[in-house]
């Protein structure tokens, strides 16, 4: 908005407004705002300097809204504004203040960084070229641009955009008691199991004597007195009955166990020596030789086979030498098209084998040139057997050595920027787009608790690109470059070798490279 600025004076940080001479103010809610102190609304001063008058508000140690929610915002610090907010104008109308006079915009909204309690600045202004935004749509706006932290439950989200979806007419009060609904109901937290008693010790029956004649003793049974041990050892072990085969079944220690009991049949000992002849009468088999190897079988398989084995198999016919001619590789299981047997693509003999290569003179140095060989990749370089390491080798570069990207094949390396603080030597880096410093251990990304002249959100280091930016958040304490103070929530450039001061803490700012 128009004609508000930062101003520091000592210790404070002011938001002022200068009133135009075509402005008009509101007697009624400047004189509400000047003698109440309204929960939430920022105090108002006027003052004025020569023939030029001012509002002044104070928001000493406060932080924008806009930076508060410019990071991943939680379910509690976006209800707890949004409640503050509202309290504030339903407070501000229960004395009387117009509610179009609030100044609803995230930089002209202030947040309390530990109580997340928001600070409205309320305008008493009447102006015909105010653009001034309504409540539903800055509620609306605020809720459907913020970033949500996804490891929470974000049901709370869904409904809020519901209500702005339904409703056409907004009532403030009506969204309060959504929000407060929504600020107070949690996860259902998992039912409690009863707890569960311990068993009982079991204790052994007692027995039940029954009612006997008197004089006259109940018989209570006993335990039978021990074995002697020389009885014990003329007792023979009771053995089992060994398995018979056989279709029906047999008990055994009183279960029945199938295919056990019955005796083999003279028929099936028949059948199977009838098998046995017959099988003698066939002509043996590699596989029955294997199976059943002997002196003897070996001996049959050789008349059946007239001296041959079959296992032993046909040795190739060797080929006569010829002079000049060098023998052809075996097979490796492979065809290549157009051939009838398998070959293995051979090293010609133009081409230099790796153990004869020259590394200063380069490949192939001393021979022939390479032969291309068709259907294969030929770079300029040693045909290798497959299995092998191929060497790509540029053009006119020796092989060895290490090839050396160009500028534009090689990555670009951002400069990793970060503060050394003077106290100590301690290296913080900067590894986020906003980098926010203070001592508010909950809100900042970096937590300087040892120093009570740093306010709770102190400053934020923005970066654009290779570009860094510093920016004071109103501290109580001011923020410094090269020993000149900077204005509140305004970005100044910083560069390396730049000396910062937060308060009364030294720290130098680098580029690392």
């Amino acid at each position: 908005m128009n004609g508000f600025r930062i101003e520091n004076q000592d210790v404070n940080t002011f938001l002022t407004y200068e009133i135009k001479d075509t402005d008009t103010i509101d007697s009624l809610s400047f004189g509400m705002l000047t003698n109440n102190k309204i929960k939430g609304v920022a105090p108002i001063l006027f003052t004025q300097r020569d023939e030029t008058k001012f509002f002044k508000y104070n928001i000493t140690s406060k932080a924008q809204a806009s930076q508060f929610f410019s990071g991943v915002v939680t379910k509690n610090r976006l209800l707890n504004v949004i409640l503050g907010i509202t309290s504030s104008v339903m407070a501000a109308e229960e004395y009387m203040v117009d509610t179009s006079f609030f100044v609803f915009d995230l930089d002209y909204i202030y947040i309390d960084t530990t109580t997340y309690e928001p600070l409205m600045v309320c305008l008493p202004i009447i102006s015909e070229g105010r653009n001034t935004q309504s409540m539903q749509s800055f509620f609306r706006s605020l809720v459907f641009t913020a970033r949500y932290d996804q490891t929470e439950n974000c049901d709370y989200v869904a409904k809020l955009i519901n209500y702005f979806n339904s409703t056409s007419v907004f009532s403030l009060s009506d969204f309060k008691k959504l929000v407060q609904n929504l600020y107070n109901t949690n996860s259902p937290a998992p039912a409690k199991q009863p707890p569960v008693a311990p068993p009982r010790p079991m204790t052994p029956p007692v027995p039940v004597i029954e009612d006997t004649p008197r004089g006259k003793t109940p018989d209570i049974p006993r335990e039978s007195p021990p074995m002697p041990s020389d009885r014990i050892s003329s007792i023979s072990p009771v053995t089992p009955p060994a398995p018979q085969t056989g279709d029906k079944p047999s008990k055994v220690g009183g279960i029945e166990i199938p295919g056990i009991g019955k005796k083999p049949d003279a028929e099936s000992e028949k059948n199977k020596k009838k098998k046995d002849k017959k099988d003698e009468g066939e002509k043996m088999s590699l596989l029955y030789l294997v199976r059943h190897y002997n002196k003897e079988n070996l001996e049959k398989y050789r008349a059946q086979s007239g001296g041959k084995s079959k296992d032993s198999a046909p040795q190739p016919e060797k080929e006569p030498k010829v002079p000049g001619k060098k023998p052809i590789a075996p097979p490796s299981g492979f065809k290549i098209p157009g051939q009838e047997t398998p070959s293995v693509s051979s090293r010609p003999d133009n081409i230099a084998t790796p153990s004869t290569v020259n590394p200063a003179a380069g490949w192939g140095a001393g021979s022939a040139p390479a032969t291309k060989v068709p259907g294969q990749n030929n770079f300029g370089t040693v045909s290798a057997d497959f299995g092998d390491t191929t060497v790509l080798v540029a053009p006119g570069a020796v092989a060895g050595e290490t090839s050396v990207l160009t500028a534009n094949a090689a990555t670009a390396v951002k400069p990793r920027p970060y503060l050394v603080r003077i106290k100590n030597g301690e290296k913080v880096l900067i590894d986020k787009p906003r980098f926010r410093i203070g001592k508010e251990k909950s809100y900042v990304d970096y937590f300087i608790g040892d120093n009570t002249a740093i306010s709770r959100s102190h400053a934020d280091i923005i970066v654009k690109g290779n570009e860094y930016y510093l920016v004071d958040l109103n501290s109580t304490n001011h923020t410094f470059v090269n020993g000149s103070m900077i204005h509140g929530n305004t970005e100044v450039q910083i560069k390396n070798g730049n000396r910062i001061k937060f308060a009364n803490e030294d720290f130098d700012f680098v580029e690392e490279i």
